[in-house]
């Protein structure tokens, strides 16, 4: 752990100011991901900051969260992106959470091209928003839920089954029409 790291750890309490420093550890597991999985992320500038103090955002405790620099932070520190992780939070996750949680936070990150040709970073939103409880009164309802349904369903069969292989879905090719086939759907169904 990184001397900062430790600073950090040793003065966490409810009256501190926000602190935030970089995290090594962070960006080591980042570098690993990035080399792995997102591989068009390789060239650009990104900065891994421990925040001392828990996040939270709509009720939700956030664990870490990554923007893209603005225009003024860009031209003062070069940075492209900005990953905050909560310290106190991160480093109740295993290490299989921790990378899972950094994987998620660097998937939001999308490089087009603009008009000229020049890369243009976006922060996208995830693929699939949608609470608990819909899905289990209406199921699988939206192609986006239908594709998390055969992810997850394929992700359960890998770990009973111990393959370390990740199985590759193919499209379907009504995937709406296909899970109302699958489901039955109450009087109160949506599509009434």
């Amino acid at each position: 752990m990184a001397k900062a790291e430790k600073a950090i750890q040793v003065q966490m309490t409810n009256t501190e100011p926000v602190c935030f420093d970089k995290s090594e550890t962070v960006e080591a597991l980042a570098k690993d991901l990035i080399r792995k999985y997102h591989p068009e992320l390789a060239n650009l500038e990104i900065v891994y900051l421990w925040k001392n103090k828990l996040m939270v955002k709509g009720g939700k405790e956030v664990i870490a969260q990554i923007t893209k620099a603005s225009a003024l932070i860009k031209s003062l520190t070069h940075y492209d992106v900005i990953v905050i992780v909560s310290y106190p939070a991160f480093n109740q996750l295993t290490d299989k959470q921790q990378r899972a949680c950094i994987d998620h936070e660097l998937s939001h990150v999308l490089i087009e091209e603009d008009i000229a040709g020049n890369p243009k970073i976006q922060i996208v939103a995830h693929d699939v928003e949608e609470f608990g409880s819909v899905i289990e009164r209406h199921g699988l309802y939206m192609s986006d839920l239908v594709m998390l349904g055969r992810v997850v369903q394929s992700v359960l069969i890998r770990e009973k089954n111990g393959a370390k292989k990740v199985i590759k879905l193919r499209p379907m090719e009504d995937p709406v029409d296909r899970a109302i086939e699958e489901h039955e759907l109450a009087d109160e169904s949506i599509l009434d």
